[in-house]
């Protein structure tokens, strides 16, 4: 998921469950209601609020210009529903390292 509830499909009003990974620059525009759509996911998805830091994560190999970067899952979510969001330095822009994009996706 890039984006927010509004601009990622149109999921503001939506209830059904949707695994999410997420990525977001830290200087993008809409970070703050990228975070807010991940909150959203996550609370859909039954998952809890507290979240554990990803190690290895999505952020290993990014380029300098990209760190800090961060990944957490949230945790107690729904079986099959995972939410991972992952926060690096960046404006808005494409996720630089899309390998790991089809790992996340190859578990269904």
């Amino acid at each position: 998921m890039a984006g927010n509830t509004t601009t990622s499909g149109g999921c503001a009003a939506g209830t059904r469950k949707v695994a999410v990974m997420a990525f977001v620059g830290t200087d993008d525009s809409l970070f703050t209601s990228h975070r807010q759509a991940v909150s959203t996911y996550a609370t859909r998805d039954g998952c809890t609020t507290t979240t554990q830091t990803m190690s290895p994560s999505w952020c290993d190999g990014l380029s300098s210009t990209n760190l800090p970067c961060t990944c957490v899952s949230y945790q107690g979510c729904s079986e099959c529903y995972p939410v991972i969001s992952c926060e690096y330095e960046a404006p808005h822009q494409q996720a630089p390292n899309p390998g790991p994009i089809w790992d996340s996706l190859a578990q269904f």
